[in-house]
């Protein structure tokens, strides 16, 4: 290939030393002839805590890790690192990036306010989920407002990544939707989203799945009983739906708002395997239209 980028979307410097997130990734660069791209963000609990890694203070690690990481792929002398939670002595890197000069973009998940401002100091470009338009808007504007107060005036790419539910008939989205798979997916919107939509999150009214979600803590009863309670409006408002047509008018709300890079994930083929080929066949159409 000539064009397409490796991206990842997203990991975190939680499980990995952030030397070695930035070793794994200028490797990635080098075979992918500098096309790729870091995705990172501050993790998930289920990802850390069932295996022994805190995911206490994420934030700050993230902030810290990113500092590390550009330090690493610029310098080409050892140096030192004081952090509250890195400490380095003569760290250095013989590595460099596959085109000299230019290493891999940075592109930070983000949503809150302490995240969207490492997303303008450290990133890129930015690769949220689940955000409607009017939101997106609203947090590109904050970045943008956080990156000329520091003074960063390079490429910015404004990303998306948002689950999908593919066919020609709505019905048939909607029938795919409320399978149990498609409602137990759907238990990850935070509570705040829930409660927007008049209804409270089954797992409480402080639930955010990034910080609070580990299914393995909870017994099969609860997990049904949960999947039963997820409505039909918390469900249209988690998955984008549709054919091409009423996709591409979705995603260009999201264009209008900002957005210049999507990632879609075709989930159809998840809830009903017999739909995974037609629904490609509907996302070919809607890359052949998101191309030009």
């Amino acid at each position: 290939t000539e064009r397409v980028r490796l991206i990842s979307a997203v990991t975190e410097p939680l499980r990995r030393h952030p030397v070695l997130l930035a070793q794994t990734f200028l490797t990635l660069d080098h075979i992918s002839r500098g096309r790729t791209v870091m995705g990172i963000g501050a993790g998930e609990v289920v990802n850390l805590e069932p295996y022994g890694i805190s995911y206490s203070a994420q934030v700050g690690k993230l902030r810290e890790a990113l500092d590390i990481i550009r330090k690493i792929w610029v310098s080409d002398q050892p140096f030192d690192y004081h952090g509250r939670y890195w400490q380095m002595k003569g760290a250095v890197m013989s590595l460099r990036p596959a085109v000299q000069g230019r290493p891999p973009p940075i592109w930070v998940a983000a949503h809150g306010p302490k995240m969207l401002e490492i997303a303008a100091e450290f990133g890129d470009g930015w690769i949220p989920t689940l955000l409607r338009p009017s939101e997106y808007r609203e947090r590109l504007r904050i970045i943008q407002r956080h990156r000329r107060r520091m003074g960063r005036d390079g490429q910015f790419t404004a990303a998306l990544w948002n689950w999908y539910i593919l066919d020609e008939d709505l019905g048939e989205c909607e029938r795919l939707m409320r399978t149990p798979l498609a409602r137990a997916f759907a238990l990850l919107y935070p509570a705040s989203e829930w409660k927007w939509l008049g209804h409270q999150h089954p797992f409480g009214e402080d639930f955010y799945s990034l910080r609070d979600y580990v299914p393995m803590r909870y017994d099969r009863e609860t997990v049904l009983h949960a999947i039963d309670m997820v409505p039909d409006d918390v469900l249209r408002e988690f998955y984008t739906m549709g054919d091409a047509e009423s996709v591409i008018k979705q995603l260009e709300e999201y264009v209008r708002a900002g957005l210049q890079h999507i990632i879609i994930w075709n989930a159809t083929g998840m809830f009903d395997l017999e739909k995974a080929r037609n629904s490609n066949m509907i996302l070919k159409e809607v890359l052949g239209y998101v191309k030009g």
